[in-house]
């Protein structure tokens, strides 16, 4: 009697140089892989325009400003690596230097280095 385990998973063809498939030799006692596709070339990104919010009848002006500062970090993971649980994670996170493109963030929203982040301003 053989077991079935059937599950949805995410493959990631930009981390991995090729996608293979393992197969179980019974004769040999050793796993023959296949090569099913090779990695997908990575998108340059487009430019686009935005426009930050106005708040110019605010009580505190100069606090206002600190808005333009926050941007929204989004986070996906392979793997669940650490016990972390989640596979998808987003939070805002908040630019220290533009210039070097430093964004301080929680350990929550960016758990780990294995993760593919996206950054989006304004």
């Amino acid at each position: 009697m053989q077991n079935f385990n059937v599950d949805v998973i995410t493959i990631d063809r930009h981390w991995h140089p090729e996608m293979k498939l393992a197969k179980r030799n019974n004769e040999t006692g050793v796993w023959d892989f296949t090569v099913l596709a090779d990695a997908i070339p990575p998108a340059s990104p487009v430019r686009q325009k935005a426009h930050f919010i106005s708040m110019a009848s605010a009580e505190y002006p100069k606090a206002v400003g600190v808005i333009r500062s926050f941007v929204l970090v989004s986070a996906s993971m392979s793997y669940e690596l650490d016990g972390f649980p989640d596979t998808i994670t987003e939070g805002h996170g908040l630019v220290v230097d533009g210039q070097k493109g430093l964004v301080l963030v929680s350990r929550k929203v960016v758990p780990h280095k294995l993760c593919d982040i996206r950054v989006t301003i304004c």
